[in-house]
């Protein structure tokens, strides 16, 4: 795990590059609001039932590239795609994210599935959407218990029915697509434009790092700040 404030390991980072060159919104367009959603889920107080990001589109749209690029300066943890399974996860990490969703639902391949069995998987992938203390199942069967509303990411090409319906799940998320492909996409001004990004988070509330997780969250896929000035 990178060590140090998440504050101390982006001015580092681009203070021994040279402090590069943001991207504008206009450049990278829904990776844009994709930094700053970011950015103000690390800054700010996530109170319980915070919505996380679902994050889906065609593949080629470098969704998982995205996360890739910010892993000089994020400790990222990829969950398991085995149902329940976090082994290795802690509170320490600045994201958990999910390759694939995790929801048990009623299909074909599942008519002979206990409901039982669904139902306690749900109920405990939405304990870790809401940020409640709950024990995860690991791999070698220990338990470990999450403290912390980590931020939670979920990379998909297509949501679910699940996600796509009214329910516990679809009020969890705040949906973004990826469209497009960006042409060589460069890690420095990727992270460049999430340290900006935050930046301009705290300057909107006129506040400092330090102060910044006293303010509980409040964003949706309009509220992303693009204003340069």
């Amino acid at each position: 795990l990178h060590k140090g404030s998440l504050q101390e390991r982006l001015t580092k980072y681009l203070e021994e590059r040279g402090w590069p060159q943001e991207y504008a919104y206009d450049e990278i367009l829904e990776k844009y609001i994709f930094l700053d959603w970011i950015g103000v889920n690390l800054l700010f107080k996530r109170p319980i039932k915070t919505k996380q990001l679902l994050l889906y589109g065609k593949p080629s749209t470098q969704k998982t590239l995205s996360f890739d690029l910010l892993t000089d300066v994020l400790n990222i943890y990829y969950a398991s795609s085995r149902k329940n399974d976090f082994s290795g996860a802690h509170d320490n990490y600045d994201l958990w994210v999910f390759d694939e969703f995790h929801v048990a639902e009623d299909t074909k391949e599942n008519l002979y599935t206990r409901k039982d069995i669904m139902a306690a998987e749900n109920n405990t992938l939405l304990r870790v959407l809401d940020g409640q203390k709950c024990r995860l199942d690991s791999k070698y069967g220990k338990l470990f218990m999450k403290k912390r509303n980590v931020t939670v990411i979920t990379i998909m090409n297509s949501p679910p029915q699940s996600i796509r319906v009214n329910g516990p799940f679809q009020e969890r998320f705040m949906r973004l697509m990826f469209g497009i492909r960006i042409p060589n996409l460069q890690k420095e001004r990727f992270i460049a434009t999430l340290y900006g990004c935050m930046l301009r988070r705290l300057r909107q509330k006129g506040i400092t790092w330090a102060e910044a997780d006293q303010i509980s969250i409040q964003y949706n896929e309009e509220t992303a700040h693009i204003d340069f000035e």
